[in-house]
């Protein structure tokens, strides 16, 4: 789910932060991540570890503290607070001198479900993926792959509930049992990927929800 490093183009003329957050909340999920990091310049190596910050996700009167672990901060918990259409918002105070302290809000969007296919169909090219509505939630991102394979086709950006995912035939070149899964993001997060459009104050990435479900499928 990290599709970035902490090394960003940035256009000259705009002001550079001085560091970055990526973090997707997964409804659910019992353990949560982010990612928090200085910015380097373009083509640049990282000058020094991954900076030390107090971060905390604060849901409705829930205060949730991150610990660091290795590049990560973590919280083990995440199953009992990250749930769908909670609103999240983030702190992450730097320990180092200027002591900066970065802010993001967002919403995990609502449950939805894979209607069809059902778990264990066989599938072919004429059939179509349909997914129930999910409250607040701006588009979708499916994952199709060949269970067991190390390759993972590049993923495909859903913007109806209604697709022709089978249709995609790259992403079913063998027969075989096939995962997909499909994940609900809100609207920060499309433009995030499609614009680089950061929702993190004094910094720069990201810090978003999704609800994510899947289905086991028959390719022939």
């Amino acid at each position: 789910m990290f599709l970035l490093a902490g090394c960003f183009p940035m256009e000259k003329e705009k002001e550079i932060p001085d560091y970055m957050v990526y973090g997707i909340m997964i409804a659910g999920k019992p353990v949560q991540h982010l990612v928090v990091d200085r910015i380097y310049e373009p083509a640049g190596a990282p000058t020094g570890p991954f900076p030390e910050a107090e971060v905390r996700v604060i849901a409705d009167t829930d205060t949730i503290v991150f610990e660091k672990q290795d590049t990560f901060y973590v919280n083990q918990v995440g199953n009992g607070w990250a749930q769908p259409l909670r609103k999240l918002s983030l702190e992450v105070i730097i320990k180092e001198e200027p002591h900066e302290t970065l802010r993001s809000t967002t919403l995990i969007p609502g449950p939805f479900s894979i209607v069809l296919p059902m778990d264990g169909d066989t599938v072919d090219s004429t059939d179509v993926l349909i997914l129930t509505p999910s409250d607040s939630a701006y588009f979708y991102i499916g994952f199709v792959y060949l269970v067991g394979d190390t390759v993972r086709n590049p993923p495909l950006i859903i913007t109806d509930t209604i697709f022709p995912i089978f249709s995609y035939t790259s992403c079913f070149q063998r027969p075989g049992e096939y995962m997909i899964k499909v994940y609900a993001y809100p609207e920060e997060y499309y433009y995030f990927l499609v614009k680089e459009r950061s929702n993190i104050e004094n910094g720069f990435g990201i810090f978003s929800g999704c609800y994510e479900d899947s289905v086991r499928v028959y390719h022939p």
